[in-house]
């Protein structure tokens, strides 16, 4: 039998550690290395979540919510999404429902992909597939939420996103970017863009970025956080499914592999990680690098 350093009996441990943790040690941990993961530069600032309902922004939206006070955090958000999937929407509803009633202090944002694009995910697949176009159901839904959350930040004066990642999610991105043979996408977040008018875009943070997704598994039966635990119908078709898959089965051999290609991407070298300017999306009237942003030219490329 394994004894937590409290004198309990250890029934958990973390990642490539040999100390055995009782659920209250584990939990402290845990949060304890969350919080080292938060820039100072957070403290007095807006915070938004992008919620899923799935385990990992759940997560974000607990351990924030306890520690809002300690982080100086005055105004803090969630925005939700709904890609009018009928295999999620259900228990996401469901989730968020539960979710509003246990935080009321949270202010709680919510639009569908039809109020924002005029049009549901499922649509744009269905166009896609019809027009034998090379877009995935996860490509063109990454597109767009990643325009929505920065749009619906920007519009609540948000100064920080805090985005759900894992460690198992950055390592896939990596992997992703090279095959791609764009590493350079690896550092975007070192990138700060600011708008013509001096307006700096709000800035992404990642909590979880260097946590396990079982280690997170967890902490939610812990402190008894119920997560969203439907998968999307689409995810078997991604590139990264398949490469998830790949690195859970390195992951098993050595966990350390996953922080040497996280690790690794972060290396790749560029003289553009200062600052960007971003001009107006001519359609849409939504910052970005290009005359018109990625959302807008996606649903173009899809819909014409």
């Amino acid at each position: 039998m394994s004894f937590c350093t409290c004198g309990k009996r250890g029934d958990l441990t973390f990642p490539l550690s040999v100390q055995f943790f009782c659920l209250e040690c584990f939990s402290k941990k845990f949060e304890r290395r969350f919080l080292r993961n938060i820039p100072r530069s957070v403290r007095g600032h807006s915070l938004v979540i992008a919620f899923s309902g799935g385990k990992d922004s759940s997560t974000l939206l607990y351990i924030l919510n306890k520690y809002r006070k300690k982080l100086k955090i005055p105004v803090l958000s969630v925005i939700t999404l709904d890609e009018e999937n009928p295999t999620t929407q259900k228990s996401r509803n469901k989730i968020i429902d539960i979710s509003r009633k246990r935080y009321p202090n949270v202010s709680f944002i919510q639009f569908s992909y039809s109020e924002l694009f005029g049009i549901s995910l499922p649509k744009l697949v269905l166009h896609s597939d019809r027009k034998k176009m090379r877009f995935t159901p996860c490509t063109i839904c990454g597109v767009l939420r990643r325009h929505a959350i920065l749009q619906l930040a920007l519009e609540i004066d948000a100064d920080y996103i805090a985005m759900g990642n894992t460690l198992n999610d950055e390592a896939t991105t990596v992997f992703l970017n090279i095959l791609r043979a764009k590493p350079e996408r690896n550092i975007r977040n070192e990138i700060t863009y600011n708008t013509a008018n001096g307006r700096q875009l709000p800035n992404r943070i990642k909590p979880l970025a260097r946590f396990f997704e079982e280690t997170i598994r967890n902490y939610c039966a812990i402190n008894e956080i119920q997560p969203v635990k439907t998968n999307c119908s689409y995810e078997n078709r991604s590139l990264r499914f398949d490469i998830n898959s790949f690195l859970l089965t390195l992951e098993k051999k050595d966990p350390n592999l996953l922080y040497n290609i996280v690790s690794s991407g972060r290396k790749f070298k560029t003289n553009n990680t200062k600052s960007n300017i971003v001009m107006k999306c001519q359609k849409c009237n939504s910052y970005s690098t290009r005359h018109e942003c990625s959302a807008c030219s996606l649903v173009r490329k899809i819909m014409t």
